[in-house]
């Protein structure tokens, strides 16, 4: 898995679990000793309404759409995801900046 490092950009696969359904997703930190990695979520449409702020912010791919408008980040409580939930697509291989993700972070509260 070498593309699991702080500030990728994955698609969660569907979870059922977790709360976070099939979306984009930042990861924020290294899989834990049972594989668990911290990730904020992306969407137009949040599950639990977390706070959130635009994704343009930290410079990551958003969608505008035309009735919810631009899409959000999560930037409440980190989501909790196996590493085998996630999945590389080609419209995901990106990366954050380096100040970006710490400002990602900072928000969230896990700098």
């Amino acid at each position: 898995m070498a593309y699991l490092f702080d500030g990728v950009v994955l698609l969660t696969t569907n979870l059922v679990q977790n709360t976070i359904g099939r979306h984009l997703v930042v990861i924020l930190s290294s899989p834990d000793e049972h594989g668990l990695v911290k990730v904020a979520s992306m969407s137009h449409q949040h599950p639990n309404n977390p706070p959130q702020k635009p994704t343009s912010i930290y410079n990551l791919p958003t969608q505008i759409h035309p009735a919810k408008g631009e899409g959000t980040i999560n930037v409440g409580r980190p989501n909790l995801v196996h590493f085998w939930n996630l999945k590389e697509t080609s419209a995901t291989a990106t990366s954050m900046s380096d100040s970006n993700l710490e400002a990602l972070k900072k928000d969230i509260g896990e700098s």
